[in-house]
């Protein structure tokens, strides 16, 4: 082993951390608590960054999801939670970006957010369309929208619908293409 490459090892009986994890046991049950490294600088992105708003807002999202699920009491979420708002302030946050983010992700989805999500093992039906003028400018929505599709699709009663457009010839196929009967 590298002579800079230093191990730490915990040993206990009563807890231990995993990755971003504290597994512990409280009343003959297995919990969790979210783990964060002593070290670790929370440099998050900074809000004068040039990242599009989706991002800021899909990674503020997710962690507080990670939070919901790593933690198993109330307290702990509650906890961490406020920290991550201390330190993205810190970062230059806004509170009026912050506030409807934090106020979308609740402890009371646990169950939710521990749910193991759907595959979807169905090949789609492809719907393949003529690539012109008055096809291009629709969307799925557009073709389906006097139907119960979305309806239909949250049930898995059928299945995803993808969209295609042919290819047209260009001149060089058009000029060199012949058919021969046999």
């Amino acid at each position: 082993m590298h002579k800079d490459i230093k191990i730490n090892w915990f040993i206990s009986n009563e807890k231990i951390n995993f990755l971003d994890v504290w597994v512990f046991f409280k009343n003959g049950k297995i919990c969790f608590n979210n783990y964060q490294k002593p070290f670790s600088k929370f440099l998050y992105l900074p809000f004068n960054s040039f990242h599009p708003k989706s991002v800021k807002v899909g990674f503020i999202f997710s962690e507080l999801q990670r939070y919901v699920r790593t933690c198993s009491f109330f307290e702990d979420f509650i906890f961490i939670k406020d920290l991550f708002w201390k330190r993205l302030r810190s970062r230059g946050y806004p509170i009026r970006f912050l506030k409807p983010i934090f106020g979308y992700v609740n402890f009371d989805d646990r169950k939710n957010y521990l749910k193991e999500k759907q595959k979807e093992n169905e090949n789609p039906i492809v719907i393949k369309l003529p690539n012109n003028e008055k096809f291009a400018k629709l969307s799925t929505k557009d073709i389906l929208k006097d139907t119960d599709y979305e309806y239909l699709r949250k049930r898995n009663i059928i299945p995803r619908l993808v969209l295609c457009w042919t290819k047209n010839k260009n001149l060089g196929e058009m000029v060199t293409s012949s058919k021969f009967d046999k």
